[in-house]
């Protein structure tokens, strides 16, 4: 897993992904959340953990990760001009993919089959 990349890399600053538990979080009881972006921004609401919480509640994968988008849109005082995205899987298999802004795609390999899908997008242009 990676967020943003070394294109994207701030000088002088590292990602979630590094971090043990930062950009992902599991719990074989209730699922998996990984994250994908603006890694200070997953570190600091510690997001993944949130959504994998929620999931061990009870909460679908998508409502869990809507709520993780919801705080990083209040803890930025509702102006985001970044992405941001989720993907979730409870232990029950149901999965989920939200981002911030349009444009999130994500592939799918299952059996001999590849394909490529879109997250759906929590703030619409």
């Amino acid at each position: 897993m990676s967020t943003s990349g070394l294109a994207w890399k701030i000088s002088g600053k590292i990602g979630d992904s590094p971090i043990i538990r930062a950009g992902s979080y599991f719990d074989n009881r209730a699922g998996v959340a990984v994250a994908t972006s603006i890694g200070e921004e997953i570190i600091r609401i510690a997001d993944c953990f949130l959504i994998v919480v929620l999931m061990r509640g009870g909460m679908h994968p998508q409502k869990a990760c809507e709520e993780a988008l919801k705080r990083i849109i209040k803890s930025n005082n509702g102006k985001v001009n970044f992405q941001d995205a989720f993907l979730a899987v409870n232990a029950e298999g149901y999965t989920a993919s939200v981002s911030l802004l349009p444009g999130f795609r994500y592939y799918i390999y299952q059996g001999d089959k590849l394909e490529v899908s879109e997250g759906i997008s929590f703030i619409r242009n």
